[in-house]
């Protein structure tokens, strides 16, 4: 449940009730209450609660800033501009499963290797 989480955390952080938010997105009653308790809210819906809160999205998905203080963009390589530029080139849809299928890998590997 991280991205729905990190989006009440965002929220409540800045002292905001979801009800506020929803109306100056155009968002019906109780669209944050099933983002925020569900695991994976929409990417399109991230990325209106990150603007409308002034969040940049890179920033919606790290835990920790110190996570990428490392890996600067300027290191990207050719293989990581295909990879980017493959699902750049792919409907939003598919681009949210890709997007969804990825993060469900990371966190499998994540997990084993925690175990190990």
């Amino acid at each position: 449940m991280f991205y729905g989480k990190k989006l009440k955390e965002i929220r409540e952080k800045r002292g905001l009730k979801q009800r506020p938010i929803e109306e100056a997105l155009g968002l019906s009653n109780s669209t944050l209450a099933k983002w925020e308790n569900k695991a994976y809210p929409p990417l399109d819906g991230i990325e209106q609660v990150c603007n409308h809160l002034g969040v940049p999205l890179w920033q919606f998905f790290v835990k920790d800033i110190g996570e990428i203080a490392n890996h600067p963009i300027r290191n990207i390589d050719e293989i990581d501009l295909e990879i980017l530029t493959a699902i750049k080139n792919l409907d939003k849809k598919t681009r949210d499963q890709v997007l969804y299928a990825f993060r469900d890998i990371l966190q499998a590997l994540v997990e084993a290797k925690e175990r190990s």
